[in-house]
């Protein structure tokens, strides 16, 4: 009977080490993976800002069109150009996102202070072709994603301040 009961202990002892190294292993991979997903976020904000910086701009050449174009800008001094939003919304998504140099998605819009997106020469937004449907308010509901950053600035239009905003996401 002494034997058996010996038995038992190490199979518990073994059990057990086996578990804690489980577990310890789990956890060992979560904490990588959320500093993964930590360092990820933080070079979605630094394009996210990196974009709203550039269409800050009146964008480079002067009077830049969708075949010139080699900076993306649609503020100067303050104002929004609305030639210029007109000219960013005749630009392909893909050839912006090259552009901007941004592997992310985006989506470009101008809001007034209440909150409704503005219809700026005829354009009420810019980016990934399924976020934008009409003038309505954007819903990023309608697109699956891991991470999303939003940036927004003010500029003038029309004699009223209106909110420049960009969501980026992966």
């Amino acid at each position: 009977m002494g034997k058996g009961g010996q038995a038992w202990y190490l199979d518990l002892v073994a059990g057990m080490l086996i578990f804690i190294i489980g577990l310890v292993a789990y956890y060992h991979a979560n904490i990588n993976i959320s500093h993964d997903d930590i360092e990820g976020y933080g070079d979605l904000l630094r394009n996210a800002d990196s974009i709203e910086a550039m269409l800050m701009t009146p964008g480079y050449p002067d009077g830049w069109n969708a075949s010139t174009v080699e900076q993306i800008g649609v503020v100067d001094d303050h104002r929004l150009r609305p030639e210029n939003w007109a000219r960013f919304s005749g630009i392909s998504y893909n050839q912006s996102k090259s552009i901007f140099g941004t592997p992310y998605d985006f989506a470009a819009f101008v809001e007034e202070i209440n909150g409704t997106v503005a219809n700026v020469s005829g354009a009420c937004a810019v980016g990934y072709p399924s976020v934008i449907v009409g003038c309505q308010n954007i819903d990023m509901g309608m697109v699956s994603y891991k991470s999303l950053a939003r940036k927004e600035r003010y500029a003038f239009h029309d004699g009223r301040v209106v909110k420049l905003t960009v969501y980026l996401w992966r």
